[in-house]
């Protein structure tokens, strides 16, 4: 029975190790698409080459022809938008790459693709046989390279440096301790027995330890080959390689932890007939262990029991941010690849193809400033938001038609005098402070909704404390150049990379048109979306795991418990058999030691809970799991007592 108890527990431990492995696949097929045979990437600067984008174009090509490296280049799709293409240099290996995760297949197209775009960036090498060569060629013409290898290990280790992403590890981890101390407590009459027998030590503990881990490894291959051949079946058969190299990581540290233990068990509960001439227990020499496994599994479950509400609690908020990212899919925003000395040139161009732009509902805008990084006093806001008409509708898909509502305009409009004043008079040259503010609308978020601005960088944050100021224009709050720097921090965001293109061209900030104008460089559109969309799907997934790492702990820790009160239990069979004779109950009997089981616990649950205090639901989530953990604690022992009893009475034990 303890050797089935073990198998099934350690079967679904191996399994939600399987689930951080198919994180683990989906994360490094999007840097590493498996489809395309990726073993590299190379990231390429023609700054200090002095070639025209003809010939740095013409160079990429013939080198990836001449060297056989198979080059493909990642692409905005200019038919659709909300996807990307593959432009290989060298041939079409494919017509269109599909990818592990939930994403629509990528066309793979011909090197024609990049006749209108710059030759900088990443592509992806196929064949590295040639790499070495092919980089000093092109080092030699000038162009400044830099070389990545792709590596499942590194994937791992990115994804380890994740808030949350080791709980299911330490989860794993904890559980084994639990386990083999559960199995040497099931076993230690036998191997006391077997040592009165006349066995010799060393054979059973190679027995026991052998059986043990033997038992541990064959669950372990028992998972791998049955999620091995699922992903095969639903994902395809290229990607088991990868799929298989990351779980095998984490089998492997597993299994590795598992040694540890069992040696350490194993030589604190080494076998000896001596229990029997002292009267003593044979499972009395892994309390201690017992004790130590119970301790770090209930620190571990109430560290973690916060952080995975806390998760759960904002699974709806991460769907609504992966839906605002999937309402920007089709934005864009642009990129100056030139120096910031021609910014004065290129500002009034930009600034009349943003007015067009913002008139064709093409082009939004959403410029926050936080209070703390202004360290200013922004009353009851921790942030103040620009934006436009078409931000508000960008994001009304995802934040719903009521999501703001009227901020109450006397305090608002004295807070904004007083802390932005000055500023917006910078930003408007000639207008005054308080004509800009009776231009825009004072808004902010409806109770209980998280609304999208575009924080530094253009990193979209959600915000339910932001005032939102809404302008009809962008032109009413900003100058020309400040448009220019707008669109440059990425806090300007505009409709279709085709589209944004011909806008680029047709208001003479072409390539072509800012060489006639004496500026060196050029504008172009890149996508908005994708490291959003990204973070969203990682912190979904974070959820799912966290929640699997809590159950896993919570197994663990009820393992643990049961085992450390059957061997104090057992310890003090001779007293607590006699009370319960004399009419005490088990709870009464056992009450001493599940007291100072409390005592050693509350200490441990009180320091998790300091580090939550900064966040009051995660406190009482925490709160909760700790009170749970030491109840079972304590009447843990009782019951233990009386199941003693029970198999005592019974000739079971």
């Amino acid at each position: 029975m303890q050797k089935q108890l073990v198998a099934a527990t350690m079967t679904a431990l191996f399994a939600l190790l399987g689930a951080m492995a198919v994180m683990v696949a989906d994360f490094h097929d999007r840097s590493w698409p498996q489809r395309l045979g990726a073993q590299a990437r190379i990231t390429l600067d023609f700054g200090g080459a002095g070639l025209a984008h003809e010939e740095a174009t013409a160079l990429v090509v013939s080198v990836s022809r001449e060297h056989r490296l198979g080059l493909v280049k990642l692409a905005p799709d200019l038919d659709d938008s909300r996807r990307e293409v593959f432009v290989a240099l060298d041939g079409r290996p494919l017509h269109e790459v599909a990818w592990f995760g939930d994403r629509e297949p990528a066309p793979v197209l011909g090197p024609e693709r990049l006749a209108d775009s710059p030759p900088d960036g990443t592509y992806l090498v196929r064949d590295v046989s040639g790499l070495d060569a092919a980089v000093a060629d092109l080092r030699a013409a000038g162009v400044a390279v830099a070389r990545t290898d792709a590596s499942v290990a590194d994937t791992v280790r990115h994804l380890v440096l994740e808030t949350g992403f080791t709980a299911p590890a330490l989860a794993g981890a904890l559980l084994v301790a639990a386990l083999t101390v559960y199995r040497l407590a099931s076993r230690a009459r036998s191997r006391a027995l077997r040592v009165l027998a006349g066995a010799d030590p060393w054979r059973i503990q190679a027995q026991d330890a052998g059986g043990h881990l033997a038992l541990l490894f064959g669950c372990a291959a028992a998972v791998a080959a049955a999620s091995c051949l699922l992903v095969g079946l639903l994902r395809g058969w290229v990607y088991v390689p990868l799929f298989a190299t990351g779980l095998l990581l984490f089998e492997a540290a597993t299994l590795a932890v598992s040694l540890a233990v069992v040696a350490v068990a194993s030589c604190l509960a080494w076998p000896s007939a001596d229990l029997f001439a002292t009267r003593r227990p044979p499972v009395a020499a892994l309390r201690w262990p017992a004790r130590i496994v119970q301790a770090a599994t209930l620190t571990a479950l109430v560290a973690c029991a916060g952080p995975a509400w806390t998760a759960a609690r904002d699974a709806g908020q991460t769907a609504r941010e992966l839906a605002a990212w999937n309402e920007f899919a089709d934005q864009v925003r642009i990129a100056f690849a030139v120096e910031d000395r021609y910014f004065d040139v290129v500002a009034p161009y930009f600034a009349q193809m943003v007015e067009d732009a913002e008139a064709d509902g093409e082009a939004a805008m959403s410029y926050t400033i936080t209070a703390a990084d202004w360290g200013g006093d922004f009353g009851p806001y921790s942030a103040v938001s620009f934006v436009n008409p078409n931000w508000i509708e960008l994001v009304g898909a995802s934040a719903g038609p009521d999501a703001l509502v009227e901020a109450d305009p006397a305090p608002a409009t004295a807070m904004l005098e007083r802390e932005l004043g000055p500023q917006l008079e910078l930003w408007r040259t000639g207008a005054d402070a308080a004509d800009v503010l009776g231009a825009v609308r004072l808004l902010a978020p409806a109770p209980g909704v998280q609304y999208p601005v575009a924080e530094s960088g253009g990193r979209l944050g959600f915000r339910d404390d932001v005032l939102v100021l809404e302008a009809p224009t962008i032109g009413t709050v900003f100058d020309p150049g400040d448009i220019a720097n707008l669109a440059s921090s990425g806090n300007l965001v505009f409709t279709g990379a085709d589209a944004t293109r011909a806008r680029l061209d047709a208001a003479g900030l072409g390539e072509a048109s800012l060489a006639a104008i004496g500026v060196r460089g050029e504008l172009y559109p890149l996508h908005a979306a994708e490291e959003g969309i990204l973070q969203a799907q990682f912190a979904a997934y974070l959820a799912r795991l966290l929640a699997l790492a809590v159950a896993a702990l919570a197994v663990a820790f009820v393992v643990a418990a049961a085992v450390n009160a059957i061997v104090a239990a057992l310890l003090h069979a001779r007293r607590d058999f006699p009370m319960r004779l004399s009419g005490a109950t088990w709870e009464r009997a056992a009450r001493p030691r599940a007291g100072r089981e409390l005592l050693a616990g509350a200490p441990l649950v009180l320091l998790v809970l300091a580090f939550r205090l900064a966040d009051p639901a995660a406190l009482a989530v925490t709160a909760a799991t700790g009170a749970a953990g030491l109840t079972l604690l304590y009447f843990g022992h009782g019951i233990a007592a009386g199941a003693v009893f029970s198999h005592v009475t019974h000739r079971r034990l």
